[in-house]
């Protein structure tokens, strides 16, 4: 009796790791000039993520950042990792179609997350959509999501305010950034400011010693100068003493003690 074995070839799911983006070194320049990379919390993104949790009814939600290598959680409702690795996020995929919403709908059964380590570990992800977090110069900085350990589909007003929340979080890190900017350029001011008073600080003694000197001729040589002479003596001082004034109300902004 002939035998006949029959070979299995099995086929081996590889994880796919998310692309880079062709515009990456101009994305994370975008990305640190926002200075977010600071894994403080703040009440306004934990609403946002808690909100959104609510909505789609998931377990778990995120505002995430993505660098060069990790994936950062600056707000997170029903996990407690601070980051992971981008070479393993979701969010790393969904910054690659930052014109759309990123949907998995079971990644048990989708061969770029099949064998993931957040799949097939903690926290167990089934269910993933995630949002892209745009800046106005069409910059993905990282993404809004929410996520679940059992396949879901979303419902269009869940898509809808996923969406709108994703564009809070925008003007919140947007309004970050024109603070940030109005601090540096109040710093660079006061800076100024500093430079300001020391030259006139210099100059003021300078003045003074003008101020000085031609008294000290006046009274030297009283009587032995001509109308002109006196004139132009006259003139020096009253321009020292002048510009003193100046000095005082355009960078001290107080009458000369």
């Amino acid at each position: 009796m002939a035998i006949i074995c029959r070979k299995i070839v099995q086929r081996t799911i590889k994880m796919k790791k998310p692309d880079i983006p062709i515009n990456e070194k101009e994305r994370l320049n975008a990305l640190y000039s926002y200075e977010l990379l600071d894994n403080i919390e703040q009440k306004e993104f934990n609403d946002i993520v808690n909100l959104a949790a609510q909505i789609c009814d998931t377990p778990i939600s995120l505002i995430t950042l993505i660098d060069a290598s990790t994936q950062w959680h600056k707000a997170r409702f029903g996990l407690d990792v601070a980051d992971i690795e981008r070479e393993i996020s979701f969010c790393g995929h969904a910054i690659n179609q930052p014109d759309e919403i990123f949907i998995v709908d079971d990644a048990s059964k989708d061969e770029r997350f099949a064998d993931n380590p957040l799949v097939k570990g903690d926290p167990k992800i089934v269910f993933y959509a995630g949002v892209p977090l745009v800046t106005h110069d069409g910059l993905p900085l990282g993404a809004l999501c929410v996520i679940d350990q059992v396949p879901k589909v979303l419902e269009p007003h869940q898509i809808s305010a996923l969406k709108t929340l994703s564009q809070q979080v925008i003007r919140l890190f947007e309004l970050r950034k024109l603070v940030l900017d109005y601090d540096k350029k109040y710093s660079q001011l006061e800076e100024n400011q500093q430079n300001f008073e020391k030259i006139g600080h210099h100059l003021k003694a300078h003045l003074r010693k003008m101020e000085v000197s031609v008294e000290v001729i006046k009274r030297k040589h009283e009587g032995n100068f001509d109308d002109e002479c006196s004139t132009l003596i006259n003139a020096i001082q009253t321009e020292a003493t002048n510009a003193i004034q100046l000095i005082n109300d355009e960078i001290y902004k107080a009458d000369d003690s």
